[in-house]
């Protein structure tokens, strides 16, 4: 299962992620995550880029490789982002990131979300990865965070009080930047940590 909202599944586009702005890209920690299903007895699931894990213990392969699991609402989260290379691709719309996903029981590059205190991080992701029924929400300033199945949800500015005591993941929208293919949604980190449920 791929986990993208509806109208990005009629088009057949997958994730997408870009390491604007993010500690790990040059000192923070980048993971090698197998994402397992924690409700189908651990079974390694697919994935797209710029979707939010958790980050669980060590696999016992490589220095880094981990498993991994779609990160819960109340969950500290890392985002996926590996190299989109798309060895079919015959056009240059078909070699777009948006036509790549890691497959199953691959590991696939991680990138840790500091905390806002040891750093601003900044990351961005598709404009279509947002739940349907929040993606009219998706405006600089709003907030961000995940809906615990794989999507992104964007909620009112207004909001950010209440989402910081029940979500372990908060974020606000620091700009947008429009393609030819795609819009890309610019995230500033504002909390990332584990939240009793």
């Amino acid at each position: 299962m791929i986990y993208t909202n509806l109208s990005s599944r009629e088009k057949n586009m997958h994730g997408m992620f870009e390491s604007s702005a993010l500690l790990a890209t040059d000192v923070g920690n980048l993971y090698d995550v197998i994402v397992r299903d924690e409700d189908a007895s651990n079974k390694e699931i697919e994935v797209d880029n710029g979707v939010a894990l958790a980050v669980l213990g060590y696999t016992g392969n490589g220095l880094e490789e981990r498993y991994g699991r779609i990160a819960k609402v109340t969950d500290k989260i890392a985002v996926t982002g590996a190299p989109a290379n798309v060895k079919t691709a015959l056009t240059t719309e078909q070699g777009q990131a948006y036509n790549f996903t890691n497959p199953a029981g691959k590991p696939v590059k991680t990138y840790q979300i500091a905390d806002p205190s040891v750093h601003t991080d900044i990351f961005g992701i598709a404009s279509y990865q947002f739940t349907d029924d929040t993606a009219v929400k998706v405006k600089v300033g709003n907030l961000v965070t995940v809906d615990g199945k794989g999507a992104w949800v964007a909620s009112e500015a207004t909001e950010l009080e209440t989402l910081k005591g029940t979500n372990g993941f908060v974020g606000k929208i620091h700009s947008l930047s429009v393609g030819t293919y795609y819009t890309i949604v610019r995230i500033q980190v504002l909390q990332n940590k584990d939240i009793e449920g």
